[in-house]
């Protein structure tokens, strides 16, 4: 026999539990137990062995639902000094562009883009770092289970020259 469990992407386990008709007539049951979920399909076995030798196999598949949180909970900015260069404006979720300020002769800094949920995959659009000047650097925050996706901008200035 064959089940199918769909479950929210915030669920991370389940226990699954077997319980007979006829108590008297089951002799083992294996498979139950705490179940450690991964995003989308996850198969759980379930074989039950009656007292006339006979087994009986039971497959649950269950779902995990993927993330559709498409939000940051912060942007920060370092040199390769490990210097942070703080945002202009406090970081919101709802303001998709932001602007930090630096005073020095690097060419390059970091950003680190920090999801609101684990795991929310952060791409930047144009690699990694930046050489700098006035540029803008976007980060796509994507979101497979509904294709959603937002776009941060950051724009960076170095006010040195």
């Amino acid at each position: 026999m064959e089940y199918t469990v769909k479950v929210d992407s915030n669920v991370s386990q389940v226990t699954v539990n077997a319980k007979a008709e006829e108590e008297k007539e089951i002799v083992l049951v294996h498979g139950t137990g705490n179940y450690n979920l991964k995003v989308g399909k996850n198969v759980v076995e379930v074989k039950v062995v009656g007292t006339d030798g006979k087994e009986e196999k039971y497959t649950i598949n269950i779902y995990r639902g993927r993330n559709s949180n498409c939000n940051l909970a912060n942007i920060q900015v370092f040199d390769p000094e490990s210097n942070e260069y703080p945002l202009t404006t406090s970081f919101d979720k709802d303001n998709l562009e932001y602007i930090s300020m630096y005073k020095s002769n690097f060419e390059k800094v970091n950003i680190i883009a920090i999801p609101e949920v684990s795991t929310t995959t952060v791409k930047f659009l144009d690699g990694d770092n930046i050489k700098l000047r006035k540029q803008y650097k976007k980060n796509n925050v994507n979101c497979r289970r509904w294709n959603k996706q937002n776009i941060y901008s950051k724009c960076i200035q170095n006010n040195a020259r």
